[in-house]
Order: C-alpha cells, then sequence, then structure tokens
C-alpha cells in the first residue's frame, strides 16, 4: 500500500456552473433528525455524529434543488437511511457477519414492502425503511416504483460482492470497478429520483434509447470518482479496497498522488462524454415526431443530471469530514 501520509486531495474540475441548494433545506434537515431519532437509528454517539459530518439533507438540496418541502424531506430521510447501510456494510459488522442474509432480507423488503405484504420487524434499519420506502414511491407508476426498486436491490447486492472480495483478498481489474462502483454507489436510484424532483416520467420509447442510457451511465461515471478521491485515506485504513484511486495504485503501480492524477484525468474524459452525449441526444430528438412534453421532460432530467454532477463536486468539498481518518 503506497504511504498515506503523501496523499492530498487534488483539485477537481468544475464543469458546470451549480444551482442554488433548495431553499427547503432546514425545513428537511428538522424533519431528517425527528426521522432518524424516531425510529432508534441513531444508536450511539459515534453513529450520530458521523452522520452529522456527512450531512445527508445538504446532499439531497444540492442534489434535488427543484424538490418541495415534503420530497426533500423524504429524500434527506431516505440518503441518511442509505448512509447508515453504506456505514453498517463497510465499517461494521454487517459487512463481516451473516452479510449474504441481512441483504437477502433488505432486498426482500425493497420488493415486498411498496405492496403492502412486507412483514413487520424490530430491526430499526429494517423498520424505517418499510416505513419510508411507500413514501418514496406514493404518486409513482408502476414502472417507476420497480425499476427503482430493481435499482436500490442491484445497489444492496454490491455489498455482498464487496464482502466476497474482502474474504477472498480479492481486487477488481479497474475496467470491471467502473461498472460496478455505478451500483455500489447508487446512482441509477439517485437519477430515478430526478424523475420525483421534476415530476415527470418518461414514455418506454424514449426511456430505452441507447443516447439516453448513454448519458445515465456517463453521468454515474461522473459522480463515483470524486467519492473515491476523497475517501482514499479513511478507505486504505479500514482495508476497504473498493476504491479507483487505491485500485490504480496497485494495478499501475504508482503512487496515490498519481493514481489520484489519473481517476481525475478519466473524470474529465466522463465530463466530455457527457457533453456529447447529451448533444447527440438533442440532435437524435430534434429531428424525430417525439411530442414536445416529452421533449421537455428529456431537456428537464438531462439537465439535473447536470447539475448533479456540479452539485456532488460541491457537497464533497463541504462534507469533506465524512471521509477523513477514523
Amino acid at each position: 500500500m503506497p504511504r498515506l501520509e503523501s496523499y492530498r486531495v487534488p483539485e477537481l474540475p468544475h464543469p458546470h456552473p451549480l444551482k442554488p441548494a433548495n431553499h427547503h433545506l432546514t425545513v428537511a434537515g428538522i424533519h431528517m433528525w425527528e426521522w432518524c431519532t424516531r425510529h432508534e437509528l441513531l444508536r450511539s454517539p459515534r453513529v450520530r455524529s458521523r452522520l452529522e459530518v456527512t450531512r445527508p439533507d445538504l446532499l439531497a438540496a444540492l442534489y434535488y434543488p427543484h424538490a418541495d418541502a415534503a420530497l426533500l424531506s423524504d429524500i434527506a430521510c431516505w440518503l441518511a437511511w442509505a448512509f447508515l447501510i453504506d456505514d453498517e456494510f463497510d465499517e461494521g459488522e454487517w459487512g463481516r457477519a451473516d452479510t449474504e442474509h441481512r441483504i437477502e432480507r433488505l432486498e426482500w423488503l425493497v420488493q415486498e414492502t411498496p405492496s403492502g405484504t412486507a412483514s413487520h420487524t424490530s430491526e430499526p434499519l429494517l423498520r424505517a425503511l418499510v416505513e419510508l420506502l411507500p413514501r418514496i414511491m406514493q404518486n409513482r407508476t408502476l414502472n417507476w416504483s420497480q425499476r427503482f426498486a430493481r435499482n436500490v436491490r442491484s445497489w444492496l447486492r454490491t455489498y455482498a460482492t464487496e464482502a466476497a472480495h474482502r474474504a477472498a483478498g480479492y481486487e477488481l481489474p479497474l475496467e470491471l470497478y467502473t461498472l460496478h462502483r455505478r451500483d455500489s454507489y447508487g446512482a441509477p436510484w439517485l437519477l430515478d429520483l430526478c424523475e420525483v424532483e421534476n415530476d415527470c416520467e418518461l414514455p418506454d420509447t424514449l426511456d430505452s434509447l441507447p443516447e439516453l442510457k448513454k448519458i445515465r451511465a456517463v453521468t454515474a461515471d461522473c459522480l463515483t470518482p470524486v467519492n473515491d478521491v476523497y475517501s482514499v485515506s479513511r478507505d486504505a485504513a479500514t482495508n476497504y479496497l473498493h476504491n479507483a484511486v487505491l485500485l490504480t495504485a496497485s494495478q499501475h503501480n504508482c503512487t496515490l498522488q498519481q493514481a489520484a492524477a489519473r481517476v481525475i484525468h478519466r473524470l474529465r474524459l466522463h465530463i466530455d462524454a457527457f457533453r456529447h452525449a447529451r448533444a447527440s441526444l438533442i440532435t437524435r430528438l430534434g429531428s424525430s415526431s417525439v411530442p414536445a412534453q416529452a421533449l421537455r421532460n428529456v431537456d428537464q432530467l438531462t439537465d439535473s443530471y447536470q447539475n448533479m454532477i456540479a452539485a456532488n463536486l460541491a457537497y464533497h468539498r463541504e462534507a469533506v469530514m465524512r471521509y477523513e481518518l477514523p
């Protein structure tokens, strides 16, 4: 492992103007903390302190600047729950004991809760999920809800994959890691929530367009390297090797600083790819017979994706304490 003392978070690109954070941030933050307390999710001073520096309410306000107060409050709770799950699997006992059973239970709850068939559970994190998920999905179509649930299950499944890698001492090749990281960051369901924020849903004929799938994939690839660059010291200290900088340093036999420079170079390429993919989609749709409202929805969503890329950079600068050494 390269020496950590020499590592400094490098300068990252600023690709797009950032929209102001959602003005309902304060209301959403109050609601989020009340919700976490009510569901007994803050089980120790350490867990509370970790969530305080994580600032899920700020992430929600930056990622979803147009959400109303009720929606932003629910998204802030969802992100708080996701961060707590992440800490349990990455640094807690859930990632080291009975991992598969816990994930299967979570997957089942995500699948069954919207239909009302999920059973009562006394585990706080599971009980909170059963209470919150229907609110996230309310007023959405069955198609959207099924896609969101599928993307959440894919995210949860990555924790089992990583636990197996950790137990076997296996290091993912970088080209496979990029695909894995899209799901492990939760990027697909984060992008799904842009449709809720904008109160729109694309028809299947648009949703399945290769150009739109490309934009979503590239957006994910713009989000994940930022987290990895900031997380290097903490991930190395906790022997969590699912990090682009750590993998690059290992597989290219270079220093952490050199590896971070490589990762940021790839990030710049992804940002350029996003611009090209959006332009390609606009060209494709401009010569089609797509209804005007659907075109406006596509423009809204891709604008939200673009803002999320800028918001992600802003969030990591603000919440840097989450990524310091434990």
